[in-house]
C-alpha cells in the first residue's frame, strides 16, 4: 500500500469516525428528548393519579350522601304513613262526633214528639180522659 492509498484509507476511516460520532450525538439527543418526554408523561400520570384519587374521594362522599338521603326518604315515608293513619283516625273520630249528636237529636225529637202527642191529647180530651 502506497502513501496515497494509505491517506485515502485514513481519510475514509476518519470520515466514517466523524459520521459515527455525528450519529452518536444524534442518538444521544434523541435519548435526551425521549427522557424528557418520559418525565413529562410521568408527571402527567402523577397528575392523573392524583385526580383519580380526588375523584374516588368525591365518589365515596357522594355514596355516603346518597345513603343518608335514602335513610331520610325512608324516615319521611314512615312519618307520612303515620300521618296518614293519624288523619284517618281523626276523620273517623270527627265523623263519629258529627253522627253522635245527630243520633241524639233524632232520639230527642222522637221523645219530644211523644210528649207533644201526650200534651195534645191532654188538651183536646181533657184531664183524666183516656183516648
Amino acid at each position: 500500500m502506497n502513501n496515497a492509498e494509505l491517506e485515502r484509507a485514513i481519510e475514509f476511516l476518519l470520515e466514517g469516525q466523524a459520521t459515527l460520532e455525528q450519529r452518536i450525538e444524534q442518538t444521544n439527543a434523541q435519548i435526551q428528548q425521549t427522557d424528557a418526554q418520559i418525565q413529562q408523561t410521568n408527571a402527567q400520570l402523577q397528575q392523573t393519579d392524583a385526580q383519580l384519587q380526588r375523584t374516588d374521594v368525591q365518589l365515596q362522599q357522594t355514596d355516603a350522601q346518597i345513603q343518608r338521603t335514602d335513610q331520610q326518604l325512608a324516615e319521611l315515608g314512615r312519618q307520612l304513613e303515620l300521618y296518614a293513619e293519624t288523619q284517618s283516625e281523626f276523620i273517623e273520630i270527627a265523623t263519629h262526633s258529627i253522627e253522635a249528636p245527630t243520633n241524639l237529636q233524632t232520639r230527642a225529637d222522637a221523645r219530644l214528639n211523644i210528649l207533644i202527642g201526650v200534651v195534645e191529647r191532654h188538651i183536646t180530651q181533657g184531664p183524666g180522659q183516656q183516648g
